[in-house]
């Protein structure tokens, strides 16, 4: 897992439309990415990494179907800490990473403190987990959702979506390449939308 960049970077079309290939296959040879983005092999070598430096890539991962490897029980539990004190959090949060079954840890504002999503082989497992999660330091209530059944899931970020007019060429530029941009994002918005 690559660290997280403390500043947003300035995405371009090209990066935008490299890192939704990405997210699509991220199994692509860099001649096959490049190809896809219509990018020279060493431009596009040298973007995707220093997208990566930047920590906007964080990592490639295959997507496992969690029902076939034996984890179908998905389940989103709330906790509500004792205390709010910046010491129970934090112990909290190193606490519940010790839980392989947790797969996402939120910390949320409001009367609940955090959200999990659990995976878990069977409801008898996830009470186990339940019960090991209500151990945790400073743990006031567990309550958790056992998922029926996913409607869907998305995994690629919309990243294709038009920007708004304000991040699109400004006045100065030629018409012509005003028009272009214009064009080329449009495309990429209906590409994205026809793969949903």
């Amino acid at each position: 897992m690559r660290k997280k960049a403390t500043e947003n970077p300035q995405l371009d079309r090209a990066d935008v439309l490299l890192l939704r290939a990405l997210q699509e296959d991220a199994s692509l040879t860099n001649q096959e990415l490049a190809e896809r983005v219509h990018l020279s092999s060493m431009v596009c070598s040298r973007r995707r990494q220093a997208l990566e430096n930047a920590g906007v890539i964080l990592g490639y991962h295959a997507l496992l179907d969690a029902a076939r490897v034996g984890l179908p029980e998905s389940v989103f539990a709330t906790i509500r800490l004792r205390s709010d004190s910046h010491d129970d959090i934090a112990a909290f949060e190193e606490a519940v990473q010790g839980i392989d079954e947790v797969m996402e840890c939120h910390a949320l504002a409001g009367q609940l403190d955090f959200l999990l999503r659990v995976v878990a082989q069977d409801t008898p497992r996830y009470e186990g987990i339940r019960d090991q999660l209500a151990r945790l330091p400073g743990i006031e209530r567990v309550e958790g959702s056992i998922v029926m059944h996913t409607a869907f899931r998305r995994v690629v970020l919309p990243l294709c979506k038009r920007p708004p007019l304000a991040t699109l060429p400004r006045a100065g530029m030629a018409a012509r390449e005003n028009q272009q941009e214009r064009i080329e994002w449009t495309i990429c918005s209906i590409s994205a939308a026809r793969s949903r």
